[in-house]
C-alpha cells in the first residue's frame, strides 16, 4: 500500500466486532475475541490496516438500511435483516418465520446518513474508529410488525426461537458524542422514511 502512495484509508468494518463484549467504544479494539467469522473477519481487517495505514478512518456501522436495498442471497437469513423481512412478506401466503423470539434488539441507519458522514470525514487525519448508529432502536418483532404495516399485506408471524442460540451481540443507544468533533448527526430516524428514500 505504501508502494501505491496510499496514505488516507475508510475502512467499513461492522459494529459486531463487540459481539463478545458489547464495549462499543470508539478506539482501536483490544484483541481477537470475536465469536462468529464474519465479526472476525472484520476485526482481523481493522487492525491489519491499522499496521500500514498513516491516516485511516475505521467506520463500525450497525444495520445499513435504504428504500433500494437488495437482498444478495438464496438462503434466509443470508442477506441483511430489512429486505429479508420484505421478500418474506412478499412471498407468504399467511405466515412468515422469524427467526429468534423477536426479542432480539437492532439498530438501523440510513445508508444517506453513512454516505454523507464518509463524505466529510474522508481526509481526516491519523487513525480514527468511528461507530454509527441513529435513533433507530427497535426488537426484530416490532421490526416485522412495522414491516407488515407498511407492506400492506395482513400476514402472521411465526418465531423460531431455536435461534436465539446465535444471537450474539446485545444491541443498545451506544454514546456517541465523540462522534461530535467529526459533524455526525442523522437525517433519518424512521423506518418509514427509510424505505422511501
Amino acid at each position: 500500500m505504501t508502494e501505491n502512495n496510499c496514505d488516507h484509508l475508510v475502512f467499513f468494518s461492522s459494529i459486531n466486532v463487540f459481539e463478545s463484549n458489547n464495549k462499543f467504544t470508539h478506539a482501536k479494539i483490544d484483541g481477537l475475541d470475536q465469536m462468529s467469522g464474519y465479526a472476525l473477519s472484520k476485526a482481523i481487517g481493522e487492525l491489519f490496516f491499522a499496521n500500514w495505514i498513516k491516516n485511516l478512518m475505521v467506520i463500525r456501522p450497525t444495520n445499513i438500511f435504504g428504500k433500494s436495498q437488495m437482498r444478495m442471497h438464496e438462503k434466509f437469513g443470508e442477506s441483511h435483516v430489512i429486505p429479508d423481512l420484505q421478500r418474506k412478506i412478499e412471498i407468504a401466503l399467511d405466515e412468515i418465520e422469524v427467526f429468534g423470539d423477536g426479542s432480539q434488539v437492532r439498530n438501523f441507519i440510513h445508508v444517506q446518513d453513512v454516505v454523507r458522514f464518509v463524505v466529510k470525514n474522508m481526509a481526516a487525519e491519523w487513525h480514527h474508529y468511528c461507530n454509527l448508529r441513529s435513533n433507530i432502536l427497535i426488537s426484530i418483532g416490532d421490526l416485522a410488525k412495522e414491516l407488515i404495516r407498511i407492506s400492506g399485506k395482513p400476514v402472521k408471524v411465526k418465531f423460531l426461537k431455536e435461534y436465539m442460540k446465535y444471537e450474539l451481540i446485545k444491541m443498545v443507544n451506544f454514546d456517541i458524542s465523540e462522534l461530535e468533533k467529526f459533524w455526525y448527526t442523522t437525517h433519518v430516524d424512521s423506518l418509514e422514511e427509510g424505505l422511501s428514500l
